[in-house]
């Protein structure tokens, strides 16, 4: 920080002062449009997102990219700014259960302080469901057998286990 004071003076003797300062701010990095974050179902593949930055001065310099997470992949990992990086969880690294993660995202050039972001994943586990809570066979009068269509679903689209158990033995 720079300080001083500016004085004016009139012929007849009065004055009057102004203090000024200058301020320079260091150089760092600026993210620009926010930190992406990702919500997905368990299993399930995220789309990739851009994490765009530039130093606050407009200079362009060398910049690397690393993350504390495993499991958070980033591209490409130097460049020169302003600079743009994807960043893209993949949830098979570890493996993740559902539940709320966190990676922490730098971004560093010689002679100027690392910023760092964080970047959330957000994993639910898959859902099954059907598309009936009830079959009814016999119909009003007892005697209509046809077949009735019971849809199983699970809101991804990764394989995911599952079984049927406790029909009743006269149904096939």
């Amino acid at each position: 920080d720079y300080k001083g004071r500016i004085i004016a003076t009139t012929q007849d003797g009065q004055t009057a002062g102004v203090d000024v300062s200058l301020q320079v701010l260091e150089r760092q990095f600026v993210v620009n449009g926010g930190v992406p974050s990702f919500t997905l179902v368990n299993g399930s593949t995220a789309s990739p997102q851009n994490l765009a930055f530039a130093l606050n001065n407009q200079q362009s310099v060398n910049w690397s990219a690393s993350s504390s997470a495993s499991w958070m992949r980033v591209s490409p990992l130097s460049g020169v700014t302003p600079g743009s990086i994807t960043l893209q969880p993949d949830a098979t690294v570890g493996p993740l259960s559902s539940g709320k993660y966190s990676a922490n995202i730098t971004l560093a050039s010689p002679g100027i302080a690392s910023k760092t972001v964080t970047s959330d994943l957000t994993l639910t586990a898959p859902q099954l469901s059907t598309n009936t809570t009830s079959l009814v066979f016999g119909g009003a009068k007892g005697r209509d057998f046809s077949p009735q269509l019971l849809s199983i679903g699970l809101n991804t689209n990764v394989d995911w286990p599952w079984s049927m158990t406790g029909a009743p033995a006269w149904l096939q």
